[in-house]
């Protein structure tokens, strides 16, 4: 059963009020909140908060309204009502997730859009209107629309837009031919299915440097170090219409050493140039087959004695065959301060002193 809670506004200075008092009437100009009336029944109530937004530079505000509803954005803090509430639960897909989706085809354009306060496209069933009763010093209201505040309202949302826009239109593009293939159609190829045949066969004849991760294929890193920092290059080869295969680089990455790790010697500064890569790299390397590539020759015993089997395999290859993980591992900041002894805040290899207790020498016979 659900427990009824009133609680009071925050209080705010005298500009946030003004700054509140500007949301208000745009909400209600809006028709996305209205006042509560006498008869209504009200459960819960909830205080409000006006969030900072990030500053744009360079933009001029109109009026006084214009910059309050530019720099501030309006909030109620519903943990009371989240805490009553079942929570709705949708998949909210991951932007890297998202642009690896594309690894069976190269899109001609990728493209992002921002939609204003998007929640507020949502409407909220009339019986549960009253729950989103929120309480400010210029009187209560409740939403029509659904609020920002709610943890359902992002899964909420991302439902919305899926229906809208139900995912990359590759099918749209190739079903001129794909209609040919239906049980009693007609073979014809027209001016239309030429100009789809073209265009795929152009998709498949131009790929470019990068590629998106094809999990099929044997993952290979090229891992180098130097002095200042770490580079590596995530690659694939991919099999070109000829059957040669050409490297396909899905990611860059590079980091600069601490003042601990720049005191490292060769071997052990090539070994934790391996470890920081492969981590930074776990997301596409976590359960598959990879190859670790290095100019590092030592290294390559330790691994075949020591961590037999903690990787898929280690490669030795000459300087001049790694010149972009090279390049990587050089492209560090400017103010990187000076190399100092070892610090015993090591995360990688912690200095771990050791009791030995009291030295006995043998007696010496004069």
């Amino acid at each position: 059963m659900l427990n009824q809670k009133h609680q009071q506004p925050y209080r705010l200075p005298p500009h946030k009020r003004k700054v509140l008092r500007h949301h208000l009437d745009e909400l209600l100009k809006q028709g996305i909140i209205a006042p509560i009336s006498e008869e209504e029944n009200v459960p819960i109530t909830s205080p409000i908060v006006l969030v900072t937004k990030r500053k744009r530079q360079n933009y001029a505000f109109q009026d006084e309204k214009d910059a309050a509803l530019s720099q501030y954005r309006f909030c109620c803090d519903f943990r009371y009502l989240i805490s009553c509430t079942e929570q709705f639960k949708y998949f909210i897909p991951n932007l890297q997730e998202l642009t690896e989706s594309f690894s069976q085809f190269v899109p001609n354009y990728i493209s992002s859009i921002d939609l204003s306060s998007g929640f507020f496209q949502l409407g909220i069933d009339p019986d549960s209107s009253r729950y989103t009763a929120f309480n400010t010093c210029f009187g209560t209201y409740k939403f029509f629309r659904l609020p920002m505040g709610l943890s359902s309202s992002p899964a909420s949302f991302q439902l919305l837009i899926d229906k809208v826009l139900p995912g990359p239109n590759f099918n749209a593009k190739i079903s001129p031919l794909t209609r040919l293939l239906k049980k009693g159609q007609f073979f014809v190829c027209n001016v239309e299915q030429q100009s789809s045949f073209n265009d795929l066969k152009y998709a498949l004849l131009n790929s470019k440097i990068l590629a998106f991760p094809n999990y099929d294929l044997t993952f290979r890193l090229a891992v180098d170090t130097s002095s200042r920092g770490i580079g590596n290059m995530l690659y694939q080869m991919h099999p070109n219409v000829d059957g040669e295969e050409q490297p396909r680089v899905i990611r860059f990455g590079s980091k600069s050493l601490s003042r601990w790790e720049q005191s490292y010697g060769p071997r052990k500064l090539e070994l934790l140039g391996m470890v920081v890569s492969i981590q930074d790299c776990a997301d596409y390397l976590r359960g598959n087959k990879f190859v670790v590539e290095c100019d590092h020759q030592a290294l390559r015993p330790i691994f075949q004695k020591q961590f037999k089997g903690a990787i898929y395999d280690l490669q030795y290859k000459p300087a001049e065959q790694m010149q972009v993980a090279d390049a990587l591992s050089r492209c560090t900041r400017q103010n990187d301060e000076p190399v100092i002894s070892p610090d015993e805040d090591d995360p990688f290899f912690p200095y771990v002193t050791e009791r030995t207790g009291q030295i006995k020498l043998p007696p010496v016979e004069i």
